[in-house]
């Protein structure tokens, strides 16, 4: 989900085996994460597909996760990951 609305059509929904519901917030947060951390221009498409393969991770005994980081197009660079917090908690402003 992304700003409550479905990101994308999958051509084979058969072939998903798991789903993870990232609310906005969080990927705005997580891809400032990137940004901050490894340079890597990142928008909330991004930061949600890194929540989910972190939590992917976290509940698998073995494998690789592969993220992909969805192209940056016109219509995210103004987005909010680039925009600093407005928030007043000190946790997330840091």
């Amino acid at each position: 989900m992304e700003g409550g609305h479905r990101a994308a059509d999958i051509p084979t929904p058969s072939l998903i085996d798991r789903q993870e519901m990232i609310e906005s917030e969080e990927a705005i947060d997580m891809a400032r994460q990137i940004i901050a951390r490894e340079g890597i221009f990142a928008g909330m498409s991004s930061g949600a597909a890194m929540i989910a393969a972190i939590r992917t991770a976290q509940n698998i005994e073995s494998g690789n996760i592969v993220v992909v980081f969805p192209p940056t197009v016109p219509k995210n660079t103004s987005a909010q990951p680039c925009s600093p917090p407005t928030t007043t908690d000190p946790q997330r402003a840091a």
